[in-house]
């Protein structure tokens, strides 16, 4: 089984190839060392708030075009548009403010079919995607997206 962890920062996930630009990887530049559904699950977590929404298209665009049929994304993201989160506004060094309208959006765009979830559900086979290293609601919040089969 392929999992991505993307963005994975300084909280790589064993059993996950983990990206980052810590390792020269970017976002923006996509998954092309990945073929056309070839990724069974793809985690992104507390790291889409540094990508410019410009790049967005792109980002989720190349999730959908790995992810196998069935496959799984999890955006595990601060809820930085909500008042009772503590991350309301954004960190400092984020360029994007991120809630679940935004997340979903862009997901069905792609083609994903999309939905919030809990912090201790996933719509994927084990529990692997999921992350809560930062808490759960309301300071962060939960999505997922299915590729269509």
């Amino acid at each position: 089984m392929k999992k991505l962890n993307l963005g994975a920062g300084g909280f790589p996930l064993d059993g996950f190839q983990n990206l980052d630009k810590v390792t020269g990887w970017l976002f923006e530049n996509g998954l092309g060392d990945y073929g056309d559904e070839s990724v069974d699950a793809i985690t992104v977590s507390h790291a889409l708030m540094y990508v410019p929404l410009a790049h967005w298209p792109v980002v989720f665009s190349e999730i959908a075009r790995v992810l196998k049929p069935g496959g799984v994304v999890r955006v595990t993201e601060d809820a930085t548009t909500d008042p009772k989160s503590e991350r309301f506004g954004g960190h400092p060094e984020a360029v994007t403010l991120t809630d679940p309208p935004l997340i979903v959006g862009y997901m069905e765009i792609a083609g994903l079919r999309a939905a919030r979830v809990r912090e201790d559900e996933t719509m994927f086979a084990d529990d692997s995607l999921i992350q809560n290293i930062h808490g759960g609601a309301p300071k962060v919040f939960f999505v997922e997206g299915v590729k269509p089969s």
